[in-house]
């Protein structure tokens, strides 16, 4: 718990870092503009994260019977399948999401690069997929 408390401390400060530096470098150009929102998105994630974290864990030892419930769900066989099944499904959607976004970039004429970055997410989202279907399939 001592391990998330600071990491929610760290992602405050990332964020109040952020928003301080947004300020002073309001005329920044570049990757000086980019940087203190780019703060701000991670340190709201780095607390959002642990602060949930650390609730959990407060009311978990508050309330055992409810922790233990907790723990056979996240264990039982079926919640993990059906977890694996909604994945699956995900991935399937995000391939064609990816493939949206791509040719409306296109359409629209955004610079190449963003499109090339796109690509390059996208091809290795498959790469992976590919590589763990094999590996997968070896050893069953």
């Amino acid at each position: 718990m001592v391990g998330n408390i600071v990491l929610a401390l760290v992602g405050l400060a990332l964020m109040v870092a952020g928003v301080v530096f947004a300020r002073l470098w309001a005329e920044a150009e570049g990757l000086l503009k980019t940087l203190p929102y780019l703060g701000i998105g991670i340190g709201a994630g780095f607390l959002g994260g642990n602060v949930a974290a650390v609730v959990n864990k407060l009311v978990f030892r508050k309330h055992p019977e409810a922790a233990r419930q907790k723990e056979i769900e996240v264990n039982d066989e079926r919640n993990q399948q059906l977890n694996h099944m909604a994945m699956a499904k995900a991935y399937r959607v995000s391939l064609f999401v990816y493939s949206a976004v791509m040719l409306a970039f296109a359409l629209l004429q955004v610079p190449v690069y963003v499109i090339l970055i796109l690509v390059a997410a996208h091809l290795f989202v498959v790469g992976t997929y590919i590589f763990y279907m094999n590996r997968y399939s070896k050893q069953m």
